[in-house]
């Protein structure tokens, strides 16, 4: 009697893993021709029966838009793009990369103290990658920004009505916000019926989006841990 042949492992796992996710609902035949190669070779690679050399990384690569150091395992970044961001094209200044490069390294240093099990103190010190990532990608990220800006441009916009001299002229100066003072009096009447920038609607913004932000990742974080305490109640 005749025994099934055991499944043998891929030998290339994080490759065949990352192919498969380009590969996505396409057929192997679909695939192939995307790729440019034959669909035994696609088919190979599908299985993890056999790894591409290094013409055949590149030509995936670069037909699918992708990083070939994700392909390979060595970068979880996918976008060939992404992967080759400097600070320079984020338009960091120098001390600005330091700090986040800084920043980032201890909290990837606590992130995988996480995945290893070991808890360190710190209230939420290893939730804090997920929670950033999360602010970065999501709309509430560009509207803080946004606010921040509106909020910049009232201060910047209230101290030159404060010290320039009169008359004010806005079409020299590029100020949108069209307000006609031409005395001191109306400087004066203006300064005192404003309202603190603080108290803005741009101020309020800030806060309104770092809330709904705050709000998000709490509810998340939640569901995350009550849905492990009842993994471990069921075991």
């Amino acid at each position: 009697m005749s025994r099934a042949k055991k499944e043998e492992a891929p030998r290339f796992p994080e490759f065949r893993a990352a192919f498969l996710d380009l590969m996505g609902d396409m057929t192997l035949q679909e695939f192939a021709d995307k790729l440019g190669m034959s669909r035994a070779t696609v088919g190979f690679y599908a299985a993890g029966k056999r790894i591409p050399d290094a013409l055949g990384v590149k030509t995936i690569a670069e037909k699918c838009s992708v990083s070939a150091d994700w392909l390979l395992g060595l970068s979880e970044y996918k976008d060939s793009k992404v992967n080759g961001i400097t600070a320079s094209d984020l338009c960091m200044s120098e001390d600005a990369a330091k700090m986040q490069s800084e920043l980032w390294g201890r909290l990837k240093e606590n992130a995988n103290c996480l995945r290893n099990g070991q808890i360190r103190n710190g209230g939420l010190w290893q939730f804090y990658i997920p929670i950033w990532n999360d602010f970065l990608s999501s709309r509430f990220f560009f509207e803080f920004l946004r606010s921040i800006g509106n909020y910049i441009s009232m201060n910047i916009r209230d101290s030159f009505i404060e010290k320039a001299p009169l008359p004010i002229n806005y079409e020299k100066i590029g100020i949108s916000h069209r307000i006609k003072i031409e005395t001191e009096d109306e400087r004066q009447k203006y300064l005192k019926n404003r309202r603190p920038i603080s108290e803005s609607y741009s101020a309020w913004e800030i806060e309104k989006s770092v809330m709904r932000w705050v709000e998000s990742c709490a509810n998340k974080i939640t569901e995350e841990k009550i849905e492990e305490y009842f993994e471990k109640i069921k075991s």
